[in-house]
């Protein structure tokens, strides 16, 4: 016989017999965090800087508010400024119209004092 033949006896495991289990026993409270072990926790995952970081953030949205409110104060003035300065245009075009037509009108066709000129006030403009 060859040796490659040739087996070694083998020892017959032997299998251990499971517990059943225990369906009276469900009661996991005693591995349940205690609120003292809980809090403690908490506390070491918090970060060490949160009072700096809310303040941070307090400033940043002052910061936000402020930015807006000059935002719109400067959009509300650049349309007042728009307003006057049609006005101001208006003003003109409406002197040089009744000008046109006083020159240009005939001794025929008198032009009402009360024509369309509007009144200047210089002090509205500034």
């Amino acid at each position: 016989m060859s040796k490659s033949n040739l087996r070694r006896p083998q020892k017959k495991s032997t299998l251990k017999k499971r517990q059943d289990w225990d369906t009276s026993i469900g009661d996991l409270s005693q591995h349940r965090l205690s609120d003292d072990e809980a809090s403690r926790r908490k506390q070491a995952y918090q970060s060490r800087n949160l009072q700096l970081i809310q303040d941070e953030k307090q400033r940043k949205l002052l910061a936000k508010a402020v930015h807006d409110a000059r935002k719109n104060n400067s959009n509300q003035l650049g349309i007042l400024r728009e307003i006057l300065f049609n006005e101001r245009d208006i003003d003109e075009l409406m002197q040089r119209s009744n000008h046109v037509m006083h020159s240009r009108s005939d001794k025929a066709l008198p032009v009402p004092k009360n024509s369309i000129v509007r009144k200047q006030n210089k002090s509205q403009y500034l």
